[in-house]
């Protein structure tokens, strides 16, 4: 299905395209606006869940995008308050990220139809982490303010279109017209494993994408435009991974943080082999665990994903400041053992994950 992976892409695009923007309207609140994103993201993040079960993951996208359009427009007319668009903007992706998961799930027969839909759901998603950035940072010195309100008239756009489809189709609550299954949801043994292995993966990329912006920057001293294809690398490689992930490539590739770590050592060229073996790592563990999480009950289906999406959330709203306590360097000693507890633990659950999970559906793992 098209549509939800096209909802992905614009979400994440829309999120990264205000963040070179929101200090242009105010170098000093725009650390507000930014925490003001974070908290209302993690504090919406269930009442989401509720949210889509009551309306229908179909309707629940389209609200969504409306509260999105309505973040931007007023980030656009109301730029010295950006906090309150950056806060609205929360609720959106708090929504958009359950609403899209859960219509996922009702747009498939079977978990495989499932599987495939959230990989490439996730992969084309990602990439608009790299192209959001990329157009706002080009329009940041032109006008931001009506680059902002452009974005919001074509998220406007893309809303009408959704509920005009919705119309034609005349969607049924998904918990009366989503297709059975034979494939039970996940123990929640198994759930729990999946949910640490997603976190740790979470806590490590995002916790670490600073670091690396600055390690590209002022440790090797890149200029601007090849120090920002570190994150076209990372994104390009997380895509990849979910067009046709690999457990054991993953595994192997998890040792790309070893290579980041010996290439401040004087080793330049490790960097971008470690950046990209980093990148398929995550896209395989989040990717993986995200498809077996995701397949639930369809009646309760919003609730259930915005519980796990939640729990899953919170290390990564941590790690950035440890990570950035000891960005230097010579603080291997201290950065390390994190780095290694998080990946190892990451590998551990994703590796007996996938197992259990086989073995309780029938299928074989490679």
């Amino acid at each position: 299905m098209i549509w939800p992976t096209f909802l992905a892409l614009m979400f994440n695009f829309t999120y990264g395209f205000l963040l070179p923007l929101i200090p242009r309207f105010g170098v000093e609140s725009a650390g507000v606006a930014f925490s003001m994103f974070a908290l209302v993201k993690l504090a919406l993040t269930v009442p989401s869940g509720h949210l889509t079960d009551r309306l229908g993951a179909w309707r629940a996208t389209g609200f969504a995008l409306v509260v999105q359009a309505l973040a931007l427009g007023s980030i656009a007319f109301i730029p010295s308050q950006a906090w309150i668009g950056r806060g609205l903007q929360g609720f959106a992706l708090a929504l958009g990220q359950v609403a899209v998961i859960s219509l996922c799930r009702t747009s498939s027969t079977n978990l495989v139809e499932f599987e495939r839909l959230v990989a490439r759901v996730i992969g084309i998603g990602s990439l608009g982490y790299v192209a959001g950035p990329a157009l706002g940072f080009a329009l940041a010195k032109a006008s931001p303010q009506n680059a902002v309100f452009g974005a919001a008239v074509f998220t406007t756009l893309i809303a009408g279109i959704h509920f005009l489809v919705g119309a034609v189709k005349k969607p049924a609550r998904e918990s009366e017209s989503a297709p059975s299954h034979a494939t039970a949801p996940v123990s929640w043994q198994v759930a729990l494993t999946f949910m640490i292995a997603l976190g740790c993966t979470k806590a490590l990329i995002v916790g670490m994408e600073p670091v690396f912006a600055w390690w590209a920057s002022d440790v090797f001293e890149f200029p601007p435009l090849v120090a920002g294809l570190t994150f076209v690398v990372l994104s390009v490689a997380f895509a990849v991974a979910t067009w046709k992930p690999h457990l054991r490539t993953a595994l192997a590739c998890a040792s790309g943080l070893v290579l980041i770590e010996i290439s401040l050592r004087g080793m330049t060229n490790l960097w971008w082999l470690g950046i990209g073996a980093m990148g398929y790592w995550a896209g395989v563990s989040v990717t993986t665990s995200v498809a077996k999480l995701g397949w639930n009950k369809p009646e309760t289906i919003g609730r259930t994903n915005s519980r796990w999406l939640l729990i899953t959330d919170f290390p990564m709203s941590v790690m950035p400041v440890v990570a950035w306590s000891f960005r230097e360097p010579s603080d291997v000693h201290f950065r390390g053992p994190i780095e290694a507890v998080l990946l190892l633990t990451a590998c551990v659950c994703l590796s007996r994950g996938v197992r259990a999970a086989a073995a309780q559906t029938g299928t074989r793992s490679s």
